[in-house]
């Protein structure tokens, strides 16, 4: 057999191929093509491995949505790498040695962001929430330039959360940080956080309280709702609407057959639940007359009750979508500042310009319609 005259090239005799084809043959094409018998046993051994995946995802009660971490990819990369005959850490090792060193390396990762608290400062967030099982909590985060870091979790269940309460576990937090390094405190702005806010002032006298801006814009949209009359009717016969569809599947499945999008039955807990609800009306308001003149309506309705009619009433009355409409432009100010104010990072100087703005874009869309009653509240 003659040498190839690329010494760094090695030709072998293969069963199928003279030793002259491949000599011919260029040094880039001389992968070994897989034959469709042996592709098909990878197809199969990969589909084997992926239902064992799924089957442990179901079993185990895991979000679908955890394939999308980057850790998932990280450790099915390292199980490819690993060692042939490579079995998983068992349960002594899992909870044992192997947390440990996580959260060493947790530690370790934090660490900086600790370490430049003196010279930046902390703002501790506190928030109420509830969990699954529906018991009230409420969170502490240390916040500063180089990030954030979840310092602990409160069970508040049995607990009365007034001024006091809250004070407490923001002055635990305090303590825990340090008084030197913590600059304001943020909550809510309800009337016990405000209690709680003034509280920690006392007590410290370089550290104050800031309300939460989104949390205040959203109380002056309730207040909105609930102080003006015309609004709250708006809000009521929107709402009505939303819950006859609903909740009757006769109505809901006629609705569905002229729209794609659904009717939003928000959490009253969201902020501008109202607001979100009505901006969904307005959007399928074609869907909605369309249903109520239809075939299907018209025999469902003469065996239903007849606040079917009154709905289809209201569907059908221009007076009311325009009263929508002119209070969606008088929301959409406030609702482009949540949504501007709802982010992580610093902008405090923002903030009051912003405020400004939206105050002055309020005044200007209600001073546009003639003879509003309404137009003294805003001023």
């Amino acid at each position: 057999m003659q040498a190839p005259s690329n010494p760094n090239v090695v030709v072998q005799s293969h069963p199928f191929f003279s030793t002259n084809e491949l000599e011919n043959e260029p040094p880039l094409t001389r992968k070994r093509t897989k034959g469709p018998l042996e592709t098909a046993f990878q197809n199969e051994s990969r589909d084997i491995v992926d239902q064992d995946i799924e089957r442990c995802i179901c079993a185990n009660g895991l979000a679908f949505n955890v394939v999308h971490s980057p850790y998932w990819k990280q450790m099915i990369k390292s199980v490819n790498e690993a060692p042939r005959g490579y079995k998983g850490p068992g349960y002594e090792k899992v909870h044992g040695t192997l947390l440990d060193k996580e959260v060493n390396r947790v530690e370790d990762a934090l660490k900086p962001i600790r370490d430049s608290w003196t010279e930046t400062g902390v703002t501790i967030v506190s928030d109420g929430w509830k969990d699954a099982k529906n018991r009230p909590l409420i969170n502490v985060i240390a916040v500063s330039p180089k990030g954030a870091i979840f310092l602990k979790v409160v069970d508040c269940e049995g607990q009365v959360k007034d001024g006091q309460f809250i004070a407490e576990i923001l002055i635990s937090a305090i303590e825990s940080v340090g008084p030197r390094n913590v600059v304001q405190v943020i909550t809510d702005n309800a009337r016990n956080c405000r209690a709680a806010g003034l509280l920690v002032e006392e007590r410290y006298d370089h550290i104050f309280w800031t309300p939460c801006v989104v949390h205040s814009l959203n109380l002056m949209l309730q207040r909105i709702e609930t102080k003006i009359k015309w609004i709250r009717d708006v809000y009521a016969e929107a709402e009505d609407i939303q819950m006859f569809i609903t909740n009757h599947h006769m109505s809901q499945g006629i609705f569905r057959s002229f729209s794609n999008l659904e009717i939003l039955k928000v959490v009253e807990t969201c902020f501008a639940s109202n607001t979100i609800v009505l901006r969904r009306l307005v959007k399928v308001r074609v869907a909605l007359c369309n249903m109520v003149i239809s075939n299907n309506w018209i025999v469902w309705k003469q065996s239903s009750s007849e606040k079917a009619e009154k709905i289809r009433e209201r569907i059908l009355n221009e007076k009311l979508w325009d009263l929508v409409t002119y209070l969606l432009s008088i929301i959409e100010p406030i609702m482009s500042m949540i949504r501007y104010t709802d982010m992580d990072r610093p902008f405090i100087g923002e903030i009051y310009d912003g405020i400004d703005s939206m105050l002055e874009k309020i005044k200007f869309t209600i001073n546009a319609k003639e003879n509003d009653p309404e137009e003294k509240f805003f001023k």
